[in-house]
């Protein structure tokens, strides 16, 4: 697949001259400069290329032992070209537009195998292994204060492909004529080059500047559950679990907590033991996850079915940055819902959140530019309790 993409960049803004002011200056206290342009636009020019090849090939080789063996091959490059003032969300760019085009190019390719190899133990009892790497390509990031800025960081335009090992061993069996099902799979999963955004002041204006970059390494380790259980002939009881486990293995962030926000050059940061995230868990990821469903259903006369449905869910506290200094704490939530339907029509009487759980619904970061570009945390509010009445028609 070959994409190009030939734009205006921010064309509302930058078709017409005239004079801005901005930051054209170096380190924290940048001086003013007047820049006076002729109006023409800021162009961008981007050229992408994909190519992907996928098989798999499954085989029974003996009796109740089958493997599967499948592959992705993909190639991706890219092409850019772009004046100084694309994506700098001002009019124009506080770097000067006669600085020339800047150029950024990238190539990547990766050979992804999946091996599963599959044991059916029983007529209700199939184990499985498996080993497989995944890969996300690289790419630019249109910054112009770091790409085509005098002095500016070059390096920072690209930024390397993700790279992901995945090993899992797991379980499905049913007992008992299939009344109870067990599930379950033990993994772990070992990422390289993660790709994520960082932020640092960028050397030539002094602004803060956020970039897509190779943060480090990670692992996640976990272990899921899943019983589903047909008690009797009108309840049935589903349990599932999670148990996740999840390490910063290298990772220096330049804006954690405990940097001083100006007077140290980019090495003097990196070498500041706050920076360092190591041993860390991964934000946005909470370690025990348990969602547990009853359901009752019955038959009230020829006319109408009964039901009722009592679910509830617990998720343990997460972190919210990789400093692991703010974190959502954990929650239990229970709905409950019971009706009647009928062959044309359905009443569900509900009440969700019956305990008013108050913990945070979920939560996002973003910088606060006057303190080192350090988290700040908008919350998002969990809906209070809530009850009322459904009526469903079918035409």
């Amino acid at each position: 697949m070959t994409q190009f993409d030939y734009s205006t960049a921010n064309g509302s803004n930058l078709n017409r001259g005239g004079t801005v002011t901005g930051n054209a200056g170096t380190g924290f206290a940048p001086n003013i400069q007047t820049i006076t342009w002729d109006g023409t636009p800021f162009l961008a020019k981007r050229e992408v290329e994909s190519f992907g090849l996928y098989g798999s090939v499954d085989w029974m080789f003996v009796e109740d032992w089958e493997v599967s063996v499948s592959f992705r091959y993909q190639e991706e490059t890219f092409d850019i070209n772009y004046d100084n003032g694309v994506g700098s969300g001002m009019s124009p760019s506080i770097a000067n537009p006669a600085i020339p085009t800047a150029h950024a190019d990238g190539d990547f390719e990766a050979f992804n195998p999946r091996l599963v190899l599959t044991h059916y133990l029983t007529d209700s009892v199939m184990l499985y292994a498996s080993y497989a790497q995944g890969t996300k390509p690289g790419g630019h990031s249109i910054q112009p204060d770091i790409s085509s800025a005098v002095d500016a960081d070059i390096d920072k335009l690209t930024y390397e492909q993700e790279e992901l090992k995945s090993y899992e061993f797991g379980w499905k069996t049913s007992w008992y004529n299939d009344r109870i099902i067990v599930n379950g799979a033990v993994f772990l999963m070992e990422n390289t080059d993660k790709q994520a955004n960082n932020r640092e002041y960028n050397t030539f204006s002094g602004t803060p500047q956020s970039y897509v970059d190779n943060l480090g390494e990670t692992e996640i380790r976990g272990l899921e559950l899943q019983v589903v259980m047909a008690v009797n002939e009108y309840w049935t009881s589903t349990v599932n679990y999670a148990l996740i486990d999840t390490e910063i293995v290298d990772f220096l962030n330049q804006s954690a907590y405990g940097i001083p926000s100006s007077g140290l050059t980019p090495e003097e940061i990196l070498a500041d033991p706050d920076a360092d995230q190591a041993g860390n868990e991964l934000p946005y990821t909470p370690k025990h996850n348990l969602q547990l469903n009853n359901n009752f259903e019955f038959v009230i006369n020829d006319q109408f079915d009964g039901f009722v449905q009592l679910d509830g869910r617990y998720m343990s506290e997460r972190w919210l940055t990789t400093d692991n200094l703010s974190k959502i704490d954990d929650s239990i939530v229970w709905d409950i819902k019971a009706g009647i339907k009928a062959e044309n029509y359905e009443v569900v009487a509900y009440v969700d959140n019956i305990e008013n759980e108050d913990s945070p619904a979920s939560a996002v970061t973003f910088p606060r530019f006057a303190d080192n570009l350090r988290d700040q945390v908008l919350l998002n509010p969990r809906s209070k309790r809530t009850a009322g009445i459904r009526v469903k028609y079918n035409f």
